[in-house]
């Protein structure tokens, strides 16, 4: 982003440090025989074990931003009687609360959703621990509301393995003030080779549940989309609206899918 230094995640991303995680390589994991029959109940999201569920994050929370393009002295102070702001005007990661989540992609997508705004322009960053930019685009979200893809570039570097980032998303605003910021964290996690002969020879559907299994929210997520643009029923339509739930953003489920 030209108007956020690196220094912009030494204040708030990796302040906030991500818990150590397993990188050892990803074994094998079962899927259901009756998945197509009950596709929605498989790809809900549960904390990590040992861990607590996250509290719902709103307000100045990083996941969710709910001040879009404000023109007030300050538009993330939010007076004891300014009602909660719904979610479909929010800028929202489609992520858990934690913000935080594993992919095995070297070059993972990542979800946000951006609500009809007067700007034309937003900004996406990746850097690693040491502040090194991996990632920087500058994006057109003229045809906001919906659901949008932040996809690497094939001239980006991959991610490495066992390594930490962090991503941003921000609105560009026409004025001085502060623009509306969203941000998460992500680690590449190294498969073991039968998990990835697993996921050759699935279906679609049994891809999600083995993303599932294995806590690979990026990766879910990411299937779960091309399935609802590919193949469109009502099975993966209650899959969606029940993954979406159980991170607490069901109200996005008719969000329309949007191409930069």
């Amino acid at each position: 982003m030209g108007s956020y230094p690196s220094v912009f995640f030494a204040g708030l991303g990796f302040s906030l440090a991500i818990a150590p995680a397993n990188v050892a390589a990803i074994a094998p994991v079962a899927v259901s025989p009756s998945f197509d029959q009950s596709l929605h109940a498989q790809v809900t999201f549960e904390p990590p074990k040992g861990q607590k569920a996250p509290k719902r994050t709103t307000g100045g929370a990083r996941r969710t931003n709910p001040r879009i393009c404000q023109t007030t002295r300050n538009p993330f102070q939010i007076a004891a009687t300014t009602p909660p702001q719904p979610l479909d005007q929010s800028l929202i990661a489609l992520m858990p609360n934690s913000s935080s989540g594993s992919t095995i992609a070297d070059r993972p997508t990542i979800l946000v959703y951006v609500p009809k705004n007067p700007a034309k322009t937003a900004e996406f960053i990746v850097e690693d621990t040491n502040l090194k930019r991996v990632v920087t685009m500058t994006l057109d979200i003229s045809n906001a509301p919906g659901i949008y893809q932040l996809k690497f570039a094939p001239s980006d570097p991959p991610l490495e393995v066992g390594k930490d980032y962090q991503w941003a998303f921000a609105i560009v605003c026409d004025n001085s003030l502060k623009d509306p910021i969203i941000y998460g964290k992500l680690r590449r996690i190294q498969p073991d080779p039968a998990f990835v002969n697993q996921l050759a020879s699935a279906t679609p559907k049994d891809r999600i549940t083995l993303y599932k299994n294995a806590d690979l929210w990026y990766d879910a997520l990411t299937e779960m989309v091309n399935l609802q643009q590919t193949q469109p029923s009502v099975s993966t339509q209650d899959a969606w609206q029940q993954l979406l739930q159980s991170i607490g953003l069901e109200a996005l489920q008719p969000a329309p899918f949007r191409k930069f």
